[in-house]
């Protein structure tokens, strides 16, 4: 096994020799290469660097995207990051019509009772802005299915690219997600035994006593 950072003897002579080195004749110092030589002797201890720098964790890190890179990826990455936070607005809604019907025993459709729904829902949003990146990072790998979606509507429908886009952007963006937040509302109602539709009670009404 040779010394960490030598390399053969074989690859040196095109190079030079070193004279009176220690080391067994079949192995000289990677320096002895130059440059090239002083990178293969580092390649190893490089790549175990960069190992211990991304942890047992960094298979679950979601690749770091702006809002540049997005609008230089085109309308297509733009209408899929539209329906990435569409859909993780009904991911909150629900979660925040559970919560408010748990407590409350009421729909947030009562009388008088949006306000306070729009409260639970806004705590939900806050917590949640910190999920900005991965968002952008799953509006980027879904970019290339909405690419399909708006050639799809070309192709059949003999469309140009702005009639697509346009019909893409309702029927994905505006009726697919209008669908997906009602249907999954009345589901989650459904499961967790909170009211959907207004059950009637009356918001509490306010007496102002005359002096």
């Amino acid at each position: 096994v040779p010394p960490r950072g030598w390399v053969p003897e074989a690859l040196l002579q095109r190079n030079q020799r070193i004279p009176g080195a220690e080391a067994p004749s079949e192995w000289r110092p990677a320096a002895a290469m130059g440059d090239r030589g002083g990178a293969m002797g580092l390649m190893g201890s490089a790549d175990g660097a960069d190992e211990k720098k991304k942890g047992p964790f960094s298979f679950f890190k979601m690749p770091k995207v702006d809002r540049a890179q997005l609008a230089a990826l085109g309308a297509s990455a733009a209408l899929a990051y539209g329906f990435v936070s569409n859909v993780n607005m009904i991911i909150l809604m629900n979660m925040a019509w559970i919560t408010f019907g748990k407590k409350t025993g009421l729909s947030p459709l009562d009388l008088g009772q949006w306000p306070n729904f729009l409260l639970v829902y806004g705590g939900f949003y806050v917590a949640s802005q910190f999920l900005r990146p991965a968002r952008m990072a799953i509006a980027v790998a879904i970019t290339p299915a909405f690419d399909r979606i708006v050639a799809f509507f070309q192709a059949r429908f003999r469309m140009s690219k702005t009639t697509a886009f346009t019909s893409t952007v309702f029927f994905v963006n505006v009726v697919g997600n209008i669908s997906l937040l009602l249907g999954s509302l009345f589901i989650t109602s459904s499961l967790f035994s909170v009211p959907f539709m207004p059950t009637g009670a009356a918001a509490p009404k306010v007496v102002h006593v005359r002096k």
